[in-house]
């Protein structure tokens, strides 16, 4: 825009011919402010209000050592690694937009008090059609836009509010949300609980039978060998005491294990432990109406400036009588409104 204004008066400075531009213009550049500042405040009020209802959670760790895996580790005197691992909040935020959650939440019912009904969300956001695949995408980015969530990195705390043009509806869906994490998070537990189970019943299986076949073979031994009293077969005692002694020691190690599975499988305690519950909120949310007046202001003041440089150049290209920019204006002048930007000139 500077460049334009220097070749439109190129006898005087860039900061000069601004300066001269504006004076010139101010009356015109206030209009427009004036004017687009009223539009913008004015689409600010008509726009609905909006209710905000806000969750936050922290995850609940999960304690490797007394999972199955880890009772055995611990018997062997060895330490699981990952021992209280829980998800990074981040892995949080963007589970919370998910569409797998975003779906659970589609598919739901809600209540409303005003008037008193219970129904789909795609029904209440008048988004029902006749292919369902479609109604839910929909519903899913819809949900999306309503779905704000952050993590704090330094106490692992998420936050999530919900925003929708009714508090009743802005509660239930941070609810649900804090729901369907929690039954994600359960059902990834008992899923891990489930293959860890049947690995440990594997393992179990199979040294059962090492130690049935070991105690078969120190019985046919003992029967073949009254006596014992020579080294080598001392020696070959000592062996098979031993190995029948750490294969007790791992049955027994695997048998608590597996129990330890099972009991981690159907366990149903909370996975995440909530720090503020959801609410409706009492009080609408502000329509930020100075702040879009005052921008729409300034884009008003800027679109005028750019209009007195177009009109200044071709009032230039006049009084410097240049073919191609006085053909242009020619064009300009056939437009509507064209001769309110050429101006007499």
């Amino acid at each position: 825009m500077t460049d334009t204004i220097n070749s439109a008066l190129p006898r005087e400075s860039g900061a000069l011919q601004l300066i001269g531009l504006i004076v010139r213009h101010l009356r015109s550049l206030i209009g427009f402010a004036v004017v687009f500042g009223a539009l913008g405040i004015a689409m600010a009020v008509a726009r609905p209000r909006t209710y905000s209802s806000l969750a936050s959670f922290v995850p609940q760790q999960y304690n490797s050592d007394r999972t199955g895996l880890g009772t055995v580790a611990a018997s062997f005197g060895l330490s699981v690694s990952g021992t209280g691992q829980t998800e990074s909040p981040q892995f949080y935020v963007d589970l919370l937009t998910s569409n797998e959650i975003l779906r659970r939440l589609a598919s739901a019912t809600y209540t409303f008090s005003s008037p008193s009904r219970t129904t789909t969300l795609p029904k209440f956001l008048h988004l029902e059609q006749p292919d369902t695949a479609m109604m839910m995408v929909k519903t899913v980015e819809v949900l999306r836009r309503m779905i704000a969530a952050k993590p704090n990195l330094r106490t692992g705390v998420v936050s999530v509010t919900v925003t929708s043009r009714w508090p009743d509806l802005s509660a239930q869906l941070a609810d649900s949300l804090l729901s369907s994490i929690n039954t994600f998070n359960l059902a990834s537990r008992q899923s891990r609980a489930t293959s860890e189970r049947t690995f440990v019943e594997g393992r179990l299986r199979t040294y059962e039978a090492d130690l049935r076949v070991a105690e078969a073979e120190y019985e046919n031994f003992l029967s073949s060998n009254q006596q014992t009293s020579s080294p080598a077969l001392q020696l070959q005692q000592d062996r098979m005491r031993r190995k029948i002694s750490m294969l007790q020691q791992v049955v027994t190690s695997l048998t608590s294990a597996n129990e330890q599975a099972k009991i981690d499988e159907v366990r149903n305690t909370p996975a995440i432990k909530p720090i503020e519950l959801p609410r409706p909120s009492p009080m609408p949310n502000g329509r930020n109406t100075l702040r879009s007046g005052a921008l729409a202001a300034v884009g008003g003041m800027l679109f005028a400036l750019l209009l007195a440089v177009i009109r200044e150049r071709l009032k230039f290209a006049a009084d410097r009588d240049d073919p191609s920019l006085n053909q242009l204006r020619g064009y300009i002048r056939r437009i509507p409104l064209g001769r309110l930007l050429v101006g007499r000139a």
